[in-house]
């Protein structure tokens, strides 16, 4: 039983009391890694797979069919109740399937250390057609939540095995309400873009989202529900189609929550088993802003497996002169950040050859040239010259499109990379005066031909980071890609995902960042490979910056969502009225800005230097805070109203808020921080150093404290700090 601690023994002997529902016997660790560890019944028919935070038991039943049987925090008096059922179905042409019904029989089961956790893993075959499922179940230490997926298997089929309907998740549970975040594109009679709703769960209000395309067009593709025992949150682990529904049973209290890979349908053929989406679930308190740090606890000790995410202050040239850019220019702008405090210089598109306006970003793409007139020493020397100024160098790729004028050129891509639907791989897409198309990533030889590309580009120009771009997306139905017509969506990501883990494993110190003409693939998928994820392509005015940070902030690490200062129509940053709101409304996640240095004078600069030192003193309260709301989410349409947010350290108690005065708001609003140690004082004071109070921990959360209108800001900042710290 390595790395289990002995108290973890002691407390089996009572959380496993469960299982004997199925059958009786004393429980045996098969392998445990610090809190986390797997545990069989005496009969090996029932399995429990947990930590300090959360406890799954599942097992077979008396007909031999697997079925969810507990959950809860391990020990509790009360768990959440589970209305037995499989956990997973999928359709085996017109049949549906589940682990362990009759003809599909239990094979064995294998426990041991997977990626830092622990894995469970249940094999399954279907006597019919042969089909092998193994069902896999991990647990992280000190991550309450259990991530759970399945691997189909072919047994010398000659025409392979169709699959369709392919459930990631299924749990039966005592819900009420869903918890959600809309994605990019979500329209204004959703609420508009990454905005927080809440929905109730009744038998005649189904709740119903998902994704045909990228992950989070229309929804972030995680989200919680709550109901008398808490909130259970989960999602899927994937950057393309899925589809989750909740279907209340008001007669039991109950309700059926069924994640699956959406229209996804394939063959599983001898030789190639095919592995579904991951999926996670977990559970939480009452509040949201338990969901938030539990999320935050998987993220942190399971997804990314312990790698922090540490956002640098950046500057981006995309927004300051799109493609009009150059050696010259570019090394302007590097002193001028500079010498404001900026850590990392991203060159954004640009840099290839024959950008032919402003706006052209696709011109070029998939040549993997730099424009020698432009750049006529190439971008490594830029990226010596941004580290000679003490920053970090940073440079734009779209490695998922290309020019289509480039096509079947020696060397480059071929025609039958492209992916297409009906036929066509262009459906009239264009940007400014090129033609692109997408890369379908499923077929292995343009797989391959994108990795060279990468490789060879980034050992020339030698990048700290890379901005990973994606503009544009069709489902491929091109069969000759070793994918099917209903697949293409899967075979993609997946060979995406495979990309990205070359990269990690070739460049591990490479920051990536997560782009997709926005946040079109904001997803915990591409959360596990990048570090850094721009929201929107709309990066103004503040209040919309705040509304996307406050919404997005509910599942994601703050410190991962990237905007930027620039100057925008409804909010110019040239001769700006309030400098510190315009950076403090970006302050709780990625600091970025857009600017052209030398269009600004010596109070704008001065005051930007002094609001990017602010930002750094606060960055340092915490290496990954817990994000909390402590009003609703800030409103585009509403001025007046404070939106007000929280950041706080689980480890050394300290954080600051943000709270954000609406133009025709109250002057005064009195804040109530959360998660403060009810024992300890804490000296809360603002950004300047003026101290505000002194109280303890238990009477600040109830009293709170009021702020006033300030003279030289609607933007206010306030750090807590505990006395003696």
């Amino acid at each position: 039983m390595p790395g289990t601690p002995g108290k973890l023994v002691t407390t089996l002997a009572v959380t496993l009391i469960g299982i004997v529902s199925v059958s009786a016997g004393t429980p045996e660790i098969l392998v445990g890694v610090a809190d986390a560890y797997i545990a069989q019944d005496e009969s090996g028919r029932a399995w429990t797979v947990a930590n300090q935070g959360i406890e799954l038991r599942l097992g077979l039943n008396a007909t031999g069919a697997l079925v969810m049987l507990g959950l809860g925090p391990p020990g509790a008096e009360v768990t959440w109740p589970l209305e037995p059922s499989p956990g997973l179905s999928f359709l085996q042409q017109n049949r549906r399937l589940s682990p362990g019904q009759s003809g599909f029989p239990f094979q064995a089961a294998h426990a041991d250390e997977y990626g830092g956790g622990v894995r469970l893993r249940l094999v399954f075959k279907d006597e019919t057609s042969g089909l092998g499922v193994t069902r896999t179940y991990v647990c992280y230490p000190e991550a309450p939540a259990v991530e759970v997926w399945t691997t189909f298997e072919a047994a010398n089929s000659a025409s392979g095995i169709p699959i369709s309907d392919v459930g990631v998740w299924q749990l039966t549970v005592p819900i009420q309400r869903a918890h959600y975040i809309t994605g990019l594109s979500a329209g204004t009679d959703h609420g508009g873009h990454f905005t927080r709703r809440l929905q109730e769960v009744t038998e005649d209000q189904p709740f119903e989202v998902g994704s045909a395309d990228r992950s989070s067009e229309l929804t972030i593709p995680a989200m919680w529900f709550s109901g008398p025992y808490g909130n259970l949150f989960g999602g899927v682990l994937w950057s393309g189609t899925w589809s989750l529904a909740a279907t209340s049973q008001t007669r039991r209290g109950m309700a059926t929550l069924r994640l699956s890979a959406g229209s996804t349908a394939t063959t599983v053929r001898t030789g190639d088993p095919f592995e579904s989406p991951h999926g996670f679930f977990g559970i939480a308190g009452d509040r949201d802003v338990d969901v938030t740090e539990a999320l935050q606890q998987y993220v942190r000790n399971g997804l990314r497996r312990g790698r922090g995410i540490s956002p640098l202050v950046t500057y981006n040239t995309w927004f300051a002169h799109g493609t009009e850019i150059d050696d010259e220019t570019v090394r302007a702008d590097m002193r001028s950040a500079a010498s404001l405090g900026v850590e990392l210089f991203v060159i954004d598109a640009g840099w290839a050859p024959g950008a032919r306006s402003k706006s052209d970003y696709s011109t070029g793409l998939g040549t993997w040239a730099v424009d020698s007139v432009k750049f006529p020493a190439g971008l490594g020397s830029l990226g010596d010259y941004a580290r000679s100024l003490g920053m970090k160098f940073g440079v734009w790729v779209e490695p998922e499109r290309v020019d289509t004028s480039t096509l079947n050129r020696a060397g480059l891509a071929r025609e039958r990379f492209l992916a297409t639907t009906g036929g066509r791989y262009n459906a009239g897409v264009k940007n400014e005066n090129a033609d692109a198309a997408q890369i379908c990533l499923g077929d292995s030889e343009a797989r391959q031909w994108v990795l060279s590309q990468l490789f060879r580009f980034i050992d020339k120009v030698r990048p700290d980071y890379l901005k990973w771009d994606n503009n544009y997306w069709i489902n491929c139905t091109r069969t000759s890609h070793g994918h099917g017509t209903q697949d293409g969506n899967f075979a993609h990501v997946d060979g995406l995902y495979t990309v990205l883990a070359a990269l990690r494993a070739r460049y591990p110190d490479l920051v990536i960042e997560n782009c997709s003409g926005g946040g079109n693939r904001l997803d915990f998928g591409m959360l596990r490979y990048s570090d850094v994820a721009w929201m929107d392509d709309v990066s103004g005015p503040s209040v919309h910056v705040r509304h996307n940070l406050q919404g997005l902030g509910a599942v994601f690490p703050p410190r991962y969502l990237l905007s930027f200062v620039m100057d925008d129509p409804a909010e110019p940053i040239h001769r700006a009225a309030d400098m510190s709101l315009y950076f403090r409304s970006r302050m709780a996640g990625a600091l970025g800005l857009s600017i052209v240095g030398s269009e600004f004078g010596e109070d704008d600069l001065s005051d930007m230097s002094r609001e990017i030192a602010l930002y750094k003193r606060l960055r340092d309260v915490s290496a990954e805070p817990t994000f909390a709301m402590l009003t609703g989410q800030a409103s585009e349409t509403d001025s007046s109203v404070w939106d007000v947010m929280q950041l706080s350290a689980r480890d050394t108690g300290s954080g600051f808020v943000l709270a954000f005065r609406g133009s025709s708001a109250d002057s005064h609003m009195r804040i109530r921080p959360l998660n403060l140690w009810p024992g300890t004082s804490y000296q809360l004071a603002t950004s300047r150093g003026r101290a505000l109070a002194q109280a303890d921990g238990a009477t600040l959360m109830q009293d709170g404290v009021e702020i006033g209108e300030w003279p030289y800001s609607a933007g206010h900042v306030v750090t807590f700090t505990p006395v003696g710290r």
